[in-house]
């Protein structure tokens, strides 16, 4: 029988067993005392932990509302379901809502806007989450209490572990810089308003100036008589390319300039620059040099002629200026080609006092020298180079500068120009320099102002053609519906007014056209801002000539449309037509014509006929501008603006008028008188004034300005002061009405 295995433990066995089990029990109970006790510090230490990061994170969200708040512009993110998640004060203060209505709420929900607007938001919202790009748009946003306020908007989208999770929105309002703007702009817009009012002002009496000093300089005088006119004229011409210079650099700023597309030939250029800068030149003792790489035979370039010689002219004046001694190269030269286009590299070389490199930078800039010292030394605007930079940058080229001081300087630029075949060109060898072009044939000028007409028709008449005058383009219309009735040829060419009473130039022009008049039709006005060639040219006009005008500039139009029939000597010209000196009919013109003149003027306006008015005073201006009576001439423009205006005329400012009137007319009147008295009596026999009749009376129907030649014969006959005094001031109807009386008066006795 097996026996179980009996452990015996003894007494002190028993007692080791026990301690080792206290001594365990006591260190479970420490070890869970330890554990509590660290659980219990970490417990601590996380709280502490946590609410450190707590405090750390309200502060930095603190600090980012206090962020969000500062900043002025209208601040806001969303969410993607586009609800505001945070707004700054400035959202609140715009929409006058507090923060807490405002936050976890879509702007369609809370907003007192129109559903147009924050359709066009949530437009804008989704396009920024959805393409995850940046977005700037301005907007109209009603605001109450301020009405509709242009805001400018910049949305971005909130991106986080590469998820797009909301927009981030800036606003600012623009209102009060876009009303500066519209300011600005609206000042521009006077700016250029009156630029071309002045313009107009100013050139209506420079044409009297140059055009009478130019007819006076052919005229038996003294040297230094002579010398005075020279003067005269280089100062007008100077003060004429200043007004141009303004107004090219305001046209071109503000982006109204634009370029001609036409065919032309370079070499043609550099001719007309070569007259122009010769005598300047030849005065300082400077050589010119100007070469033009030909093209081909009937080759031309295509491209804007006027303005590119605009360039030339500007950077050799500069260069003459600029230059004590020594030689002027131009040139242009082919560096590329195509089938269709040439491009040209244009250098305009001087040797003259050079420039450092600040210098160069100065003056690309309007208005500003090379230094202070060049505008008391040499005078100038400063503004030849800048327009000349722009102009060549409209062309699609850069102007480049090499210079050294005392060195002199190259300006260079290239141009891609378009290239055509002529294969009819006609070129006319003006020889301008040479003398003057003489032609034979007739020209109709349509021209409102009596003063003027005298002055073309003298400038007309001693190349050699007759002037046919029209006092309006209905007149106009009527003289060459006459012609194609009565199967007679047509004018040569065709002067074209383009401000004139009953019809005006462009409607004239059109309607010449229509009747299948091939005359070449030139414009012919003073105000080159308010339309140019382009519009001109869109009217069926040609060519333009701009009021005032040189007899060079004039020679150079005629030529282009009528083949001179020889070429005259200045020097050795025949004695004009009739001999009365022209300034003299003009005094006595504008005597005549304004004996009543105040009366006209203050009748109309009584009567309320302001169209009347405003023609009298404008015929008055542009009389006084001719005469250079300056303070008339500025009272009459002031009372045509007013009428033009629609304003009420002070009754100073008549009195003002009338004043001015008195004091021109007691000035002449002593001129006038005495030129009569000089007015020899005729002897004619009764079958030689019949004569004198019969010849007179077709050229007076036809308005032919040969019946002026007559004039003096018809001095000294009894009866004949009226026809004389219509004749004098062009008013062929009433000359032709006065002439059918003298002879009815004649047959009578």
């Amino acid at each position: 029988m097996e026996q179980g295995i009996i452990i015996h433990i003894t007494t002190w066995q028993m007692g080791i067993l026990l301690v080792i089990a206290g001594f365990t029990f006591i260190a479970l109970i420490v070890l869970i005392g330890l554990i509590y006790r660290k659980s219990v510090t970490d417990k601590m230490r996380l709280k502490k932990l946590v609410t450190e990061r707590t405090t750390a994170m309200e502060m930095e969200m603190t600090m980012l509302q206090t962020a969000f708040d500062s900043i002025p512009f209208v601040l806001f993110c969303k969410d993607r379901e586009q609800k505001l998640l945070r707004v700054n004060k400035a959202f609140e203060k715009m929409f006058n809502l507090p923060r807490e209505q405002l936050i976890g709420r879509t702007e369609q929900e809370i907003l007192n806007i129109p559903d147009d607007v924050t359709s066009d938001w949530s437009v804008w919202d989704n396009r920024v989450m959805n393409e995850r790009e940046t977005f700037h748009i301005e907007e109209e946003i009603p605001v109450e209490g301020l009405g509709v306020r242009i805001h400018e908007t910049s949305k971005v989208p909130l991106i986080f572990d590469e998820k797009v999770i909301g927009i981030l929105g800036v606003s600012r309002d623009i209102t009060v810089r876009k009303e500066m703007e519209c300011a600005v702009l609206s000042a521009s817009n006077a700016k250029t308003a009156f630029i071309a009012n002045m313009s107009h002002e100013i050139r209506t009496p420079m044409n009297s100036i140059i055009g009478f000093s130019e007819l006076a300089l052919e005229e038996d005088m003294s040297h230094k008589a002579q010398t005075y006119l020279y003067r005269i004229i280089e100062s007008s011409n100077w003060l004429l390319q200043i007004i141009n210079d303004i107004l090219d650099i305001s046209k071109i700023e503000s982006g109204k300039m634009e370029l001609e597309n036409i065919p032309f030939d370079i070499a043609d250029i550099f001719a007309s620059c070569h007259g122009m800068a010769k005598p300047s030149a030849v005065e300082k003792g400077l050589a010119l040099h100007f070469y033009a790489e030909p093209l081909g035979k009937n080759n031309q370039l295509v491209g804007d002629p006027v303005r590119l010689r605009q360039v030339f002219t500007n950077l050799l004046t500069n260069a003459i200026k600029f230059t004590q001694d020594g030689i002027i190269r131009v040139s242009a030269v082919i560096v590329s080609s195509t089938a269709t286009t040439r491009t040209i590299r244009c250098e305009v070389q001087d040797s003259g006092i050079g420039m450092t490199q600040e210098q160069i930078n100065r003056i690309a800039e309007p208005f500003m020298q090379a230094d202070v010292s060049i505008t008391r030394k040499h005078g100038g605007t400063g503004l030849g180079v800048p327009i000349v930079s722009k102009l060549v940058e409209l062309m699609g080229g850069k102007l480049e500068i090499k210079s050294n001081p005392g060195e002199g300087s190259i300006f260079i630029f290239e141009v891609t120009f378009g290239l055509v075949y002529v294969p009819n060109a006609t070129k006319y060898d003006t020889k301008l320099n040479a003398g003057k072009p003489i032609f034979n044939g007739e020209i109709l000028v349509c021209e409102d102002n009596s003063m003027n007409q005298m002055v073309i028709s003298d400038h007309l008449a001693r190349v050699g053609l007759t002037a046919v005058i029209a006092e309006n383009g209905e007149t106009a219309i009527s003289l060459i519906k006459k012609r194609l009735d009565d199967n007679k040829n047509f004018f040569d060419l065709v002067f074209m007014d383009i401000h004139m009473p009953v019809m005006d130039g462009l409607e004239a022009t059109q309607r010449i056209l229509a009747l299948g008049c091939t005359t070449p039709i030139i414009a012919l006005t003073a105000n080159v801002m308010s339309t140019d060639r382009e519009s001109y040219a869109q009217y069926g006009m040609v060519d333009c000539i701009g009021k005032p005008f040189t007899s060079s500039e004039l020679w150079n139009c005629l030529v282009k449309y009528i083949k001179p029939i020889h070429w005259g000597d200045n020097a050795t010209e025949e004695k004009h037509l009739y001999d009365n000196d022209l300034m003299q009919k003009l005094y006595k013109s504008f005597y005549s014509d304004n004996q009543n003149k105040f009366r006209e003027i203050t009748d109309s306006i009584k009567d309320d006929d302001r169209k009347l008015a405003h023609r009298l005073l404008h015929t008055l201006k542009s009389s006084a501008g001719l005469l250079n009576e300056k303070n008339l001439q500025l009272i009459a423009s002031e009372l045509e603006d007013c009428i033009s205006e629609g304003l009420i005329i002070k009754t100073e400012r008549l009195q003002m008028l009338e004043y001015e009137i008195n004091k021109v007319m007691s000035k002449l009147a002593p001129l006038v008188k005495a030129l009569k008295k000089a007015v020899p009596k005729s002897n004619k026999t009764y079958e030689e004034v019949e004569t004198l009749f019969n010849h007179l009376e077709p050229l007076l129907i036809s308005r032919n300005t040969e019946c002026l030649g007559f004039i003096h014969d018809l001095q000294g006959l009894s009866g004949t002061e009226a026809l004389v005094k219509h004749m004098k001031s062009y008013s062929f109807r009433d000359a032709v009405n006065a002439l059918a009386q003298l002879k009815e008066t004649r047959r009578m006795g």
